[in-house]
């Protein structure tokens, strides 16, 4: 009894290192951003390539963007208060087997993700994120965690805050009246 116990671990230990009893990913909810940076558009810069890790990396955060409640444009002769670049790295995740699919080599990469927000005066922030693209493919989950890893970051909704604050205008005062009324 204690060998098929031991083998019954190995075989679960064999098929998670392989990726046999991998689960899907749970699913991602988008992290709305405060109402200043709703009040906002961006320009979304997406990186450039030709891979198709790249290709679905930047559907999968213009998607993202969009469910988050971001306003975004990618033509840059649009009004825009300030700009996403996005920039994106891969590297092949080691496996200790090769798959073959359609006589195709099923690779899986971790994709590096790097957000940086510019307004004229510089740059705001930079985020960055990763995750696992299966045979090469984003996830709009994939999206969605990075762009609520902005959402959710301070130095991004400070910069937001004093942006909407800077354009309101000014609150009416009673410098114009002489005094008290009788």
């Amino acid at each position: 009894m204690k060998s098929f116990g031991l083998l019954l671990v190995l075989a679960l230990a064999w098929l998670a290192g392989c990726g046999g009893a991998s689960a899907d990913k749970a699913p991602v909810l988008p992290i709305p951003p405060p109402q200043a940076v709703q009040a906002l558009t961006f320009l979304l810069v997406p990186a450039k390539g030709n891979e198709p890790w790249i290709a679905s990396t930047n559907d999968a955060l213009q998607v993202g963007f969009i469910k988050a409640g971001y306003k975004v444009t990618t033509e840059s002769q649009d009004a825009h208060d300030a700009t996403i670049s996005v920039g994106i790295t891969a590297t092949e995740k080691p496996s200790f087997m090769t798959i073959y699919k359609n006589g195709q080599r099923q690779v899986d990469y971790v994709v590096h993700v790097n957000l940086t927000v510019k307004d004229p005066s510089g740059i705001v922030d930079t985020e960055t994120s990763e995750f696992v693209a299966s045979d090469g493919q984003a996830q709009s989950s994939d999206g969605l965690s990075a762009v609520n890893g902005l959402s959710d970051a301070i130095r991004f909704k400070i910069w937001a805050m004093k942006l909407v604050a800077s354009r309101a205008p000014p609150a009416p005062s009673d410098s114009g009246s002489a005094g008290p009324e009788p």
